[in-house]
């Protein structure tokens, strides 16, 4: 519960209010996504007036795609499983406009913003749960990439950070 859910659940409070899509990449067996989409649709239960967020998942492996799906039947939810890699998304224009990119235990963050920097359209916002190097990651990350970036602390794990990054536009050479 701790490890998984609970470190998945502590971004739903940084979603920002007018977000309408989160995609999330690499989702695996549902973290942060399918936890996210959860609570969003538990919250618009609670109250029909509030827009509903939409949720889609990235997964190449097809198993595990199943299994999101099979999750997804049985808790009632609605989200789109698109069993592909992140890569082969082309860019914004291919995808309803994202708000928000979450990922868990995909990538460092170098490679992350290579992955979603097609889809990164404007006033996105991605939230990426990071481990012990974070620091590393966003000093190695600032050597290629532009970026407005706050670490916030982990709820679940001191040694934890969530990278909450905006504005991300690639350096130029030379």
């Amino acid at each position: 519960w701790h490890r998984h859910f609970a470190d998945s659940a502590q971004l739903f409070a940084l979603i920002p209010s007018g977000a309408r899509h989160v995609m999330d990449i690499g989702s695996g067996g549902g973290f942060p996504g399918l936890v996210l989409a959860i609570m969003a649709a538990d919250l618009h239960h609670l109250d029909p007036a509030r827009p509903p967020l939409h949720v889609t998942l990235v997964e190449s492996d097809a198993r595990k795609c199943a299994f999101l799906r099979e999750v997804a039947r049985q808790v009632g939810i609605a989200v789109d499983i698109m069993s592909t890699r992140i890569e082969t998304i082309p860019n914004c224009d291919t995808v309803a406009p994202v708000d928000v990119i979450t990922s868990r235990a995909l990538a460092a963050l170098p490679l992350l913003f290579e992955l979603v920097s097609p889809i990164f359209g404007p006033g996105c916002v991605a939230l990426f749960l990071k481990g012990r190097t974070a620091e590393d990651e966003v000093t190695a990350a600032r050597k290629s990439w532009a970026f407005d970036l706050e670490l916030k602390p982990s709820l679940t794990s001191s040694d934890a950070r969530i990278a909450v990054v905006r504005d991300l536009k690639r350096r130029k050479e030379g």
